[in-house]
């Protein structure tokens, strides 16, 4: 599961936006097969920046990851199509961009877990050691 679904996006631009943006053979619909990759490459990237800190994929999306997801994924549907990237559209990437930077730097905190669980138990022998105190003084 994504950072951001299509349910989502549709809720923040619009149904017929997002048919403008995915659909290349005019069929009045949102292409999943679109807009799908466009997600998981853009959950790549957030994962990519937040791994340094975080355990990743998150359990539970904090809200500015899903923002960071929700205006990538409308950049990348723009930067796929023939036509200029509209300003607005532009800076938001930028500024996203900028935040995972943050992110990835530790100057931005997320409200995640930090860092991965470690299994200690493999770490841990049970097998008696070789050389003890009395083997050593020999």
């Amino acid at each position: 599961m994504g950072y951001i679904d299509k349910d989502a996006l549709i809720a923040a631009y619009g149904e017929q936006v997002l048919k403008q943006l995915t659909d290349e053979d005019a069929q009045a619909v949102i292409k999943d097969t679109v807009l799908d990759p466009i997600i998981a490459h853009v959950d790549d990237i957030i994962n990519g920046f937040c791994q340094a800190k975080y355990t990743v994929p998150f359990v539970t999306t904090p809200a500015i990851v899903k923002d960071i997801a929700q205006k990538l994924v409308f950049a990348e549907l723009h930067d796929r199509g023939e036509g200029e990237i509209p300003d607005k559209v532009a800076d938001d990437e930028k500024y996203v961009r900028r935040l995972l930077g943050q992110i990835n730097t530790g100057t931005l905190k997320l409200e995640a877990p930090i860092g991965a669980a470690v299994d200690v138990s493999s770490m841990l022998s049970t097998k008696p050691r070789r050389f003890n105190k009395q083997t050593l003084e020999l």
